[in-house]
């Protein structure tokens, strides 16, 4: 009994492996096949405690390799849960500066370009019908 590490050292260890294999990937020659431009990261915690432990071991991953960071922004399951717009809402926040205390919140996706070159209002809201929660119960 004890002989293993702490549970909060192993989700970062975990969270640091993952992230060093999202560099090595993303800066691989299979990358480069795949996609135009690296995807955006979206990580979903269970508390902020959570989410600040992932900023910090994204940032330390950034340090590691030297390289552009990767686009990661970060939430709590309940942030998701209290906004009107879910994931799609102002929940976000970057990875870049775990050490702030209250990070800015934003949306994690860009606003998009109309073809006349003005910006795109979000004149409706958009539903979330396949991004529910497991834990939700049918009524």
């Amino acid at each position: 009994m004890g002989h293993g590490r702490p549970a909060l050292e192993q989700d970062g260890c975990r969270s640091a492996g993952r992230q060093s294999a999202y560099y090595r990937y993303r800066d691989s020659n299979e990358a480069r096949r795949e996609y135009d431009g690296f995807p955006t990261l979206l990580v979903v915690t269970t508390s902020a405690a959570a989410e600040a432990r992932f900023a910090y071991q994204a940032y330390l991953a950034q340090q590691r390799h030297g390289t552009a960071p990767l686009s990661i922004f970060l939430t709590t399951n309940s942030r998701v849960e209290a906004c009107h717009s879910g994931v799609l809402g102002p929940i976000w926040r970057s990875a870049a500066a775990p050490w702030a205390d209250e990070p800015a919140r934003v949306y994690w996706l860009p606003r998009l370009r109309r073809q006349d070159g003005t910006n795109s209002g979000a004149r409706h809201p958009i539903r979330q019908t396949a991004l529910t929660s497991h834990s939700s119960t049918a009524r």
